[in-house]
């Protein structure tokens, strides 16, 4: 969650700002990662969780979305929506809707039911918390690289440019980061198996 949130504002910034998109034509662009998150989301995590472990979910999601992520530190003022911007878009909407899914569902699978709304409640508001954490921090690390990149440079308006899609690309590379780390502490941390602890519920339950 921290690297997503503030990646998406990092690209609603590329596209308005740098490219001279629209508003609408921003949440178009947008439209083939909410796709993509929402395809593998319904159609892969959740069919592939009752199977599999939860961390053979996450693991390979995150790292996806790692990917996506790593492909927006090549970023340039010149680079184009279809050869830049929509493989990554694509890469983060599989690799999230990949490794999202099972995660909301290991935190809330063993709560008792009368504490299914605050435990749900308390996964939400995690997740609102390492946006707002997120979002600020990459803002601040891509602030600081278009500062550093501009010291440097002389402040034509191509250099200005050139230094904010730097900085874009700077905390790209962080993001992908965060995703790996994230990767592997869910590699190393989660155990769950959503699919065979509901199976023993009853089991457990009779007992």
């Amino acid at each position: 969650v921290l690297g997503m949130y503030g990646t998406f504002l990092f690209l609603t910034y590329l596209l308005q700002t740098v490219d001279g998109y629209s508003p609408l034509k921003t949440g178009v662009a947008f439209l083939p990662l909410m796709a993509v998150n929402g395809l593998a989301a319904t159609q892969l995590a959740s069919r592939l969780m009752p199977r599999m472990r939860t961390r053979w979910l996450v693991v390979p999601g995150l790292l996806i979305a790692a990917v996506g992520e790593a492909l927006l530190t090549q970023l340039t003022p010149d680079a184009s929506f279809v050869s830049h911007i929509l493989p990554t878009e694509l890469l983060l909407g599989l690799g999230l809707g990949i490794a999202l899914v099972p995660c909301i569902s290991t935190a809330t699978n063993n709560a008792e039911p009368r504490d299914v709304g605050i435990t749900s409640a308390t996964t939400n508001t995690s997740q609102q918390v390492g946006a707002s954490v997120g979002t600020a921090l990459l803002n601040t690390v891509a602030a600081t690289a278009t500062a550093a990149y501009l010291s440097t440079h002389a402040h034509t308006s191509r250099a200005v440019a050139d230094a904010t899609v730097h900085g874009f690309a700077v905390a790209s590379g962080w993001a992908a980061g965060s995703f790996t780390l994230g990767a592997v502490v869910g590699g190393v941390l989660i155990n769950a198996h959503p699919g065979r602890d509901n199976a023993r519920a009853p089991a457990l339950a009779t007992a």
